[in-house]
């Protein structure tokens, strides 16, 4: 195990030095960090805490004891890539990309969000609710037959959510307003048409702070 966190570690700092020397301008699928596009001063322990973390969650992956469950089943149950796909939800292509899914020894389907770090409070529920929409509309599986598990490897903890026909309205019912709420901004939402006139800058350069997009509608602070 710890040789391995050690090669990632150092591929961690190959990309940092990489971007640092603004490669990515000439091969841009190199990695390009947000802090050296637009030259943030970010402390030396700042990466470094970066660095302990991933490592932190690397040593808390491999000793999870899902992760023993995941190796008792079959790599044909296993599903990662193959399992992203896009599906019609009334008229609208949704992309839907799970982190990993197994099929359980009991014939569950499990689908596995992974989490380094905090997020937004009832993001992830929203989320595993879109995964479970997915099962259902897509792979046919009802709720009652698939766990959706959110594992907080900074933790590190596991976290089982379940599903029933109810919750799954209500997630349905979540997207068509967050649906709604985009198309409302789009000049012809039949072709997928937007006008940039149509969205006005924010006042509040605070928010600008962290937007990768700043250098095209705020230059004045690139």
């Amino acid at each position: 195990m710890e040789p391995f966190i050690r090669d990632v570690i150092e591929g961690m700092r190959g990309d940092w030095r990489s971007s640092k020397a603004g490669r990515y301008r000439e091969l841009p699928k190199t990695a390009a960090l947000f802090e050296h596009e637009y030259n943030v001063d970010i402390k030396k322990e700042a990466w470094q805490a970066i660095s302990n973390n991933v490592a932190a969650c690397l040593r808390n992956f491999f000793r999870l004891p899902l992760l023993a469950t995941i190796r008792r089943t079959a790599p044909e149950h296993w599903s990662i890539e193959h399992w992203s796909k896009m599906f019609d939800f009334e008229g609208t292509q949704v992309w839907i990309a799970p982190d990993f899914g197994f099929w359980t020894e009991d014939g569950r389907l499990a689908l596995v969000d992974w989490k380094t770090g905090g997020g937004a409070p009832g993001g992830a529920s929203f989320q595993l609710g879109c995964y479970a929409l997915y099962a259902a509309d897509l792979l046919k599986v009802p709720p009652k037959q698939v766990d959706l598990l959110e594992v907080n490897l900074r933790e590190p903890v596991v976290t089982a959510i379940t599903w029933d026909d109810d919750r799954l309205e209500e997630i349905r019912e979540q997207l068509r307003l967050s649906i709604r709420a985009m198309k409302a901004y789009l000049a012809d939402p039949e072709a997928n048409v937007a006008m940039e006139s149509n969205f006005e800058l924010t006042e509040d350069l605070r928010l600008c702070r962290w937007c990768n997009f700043r250098a095209v509608c705020r230059p004045e602070l690139a």
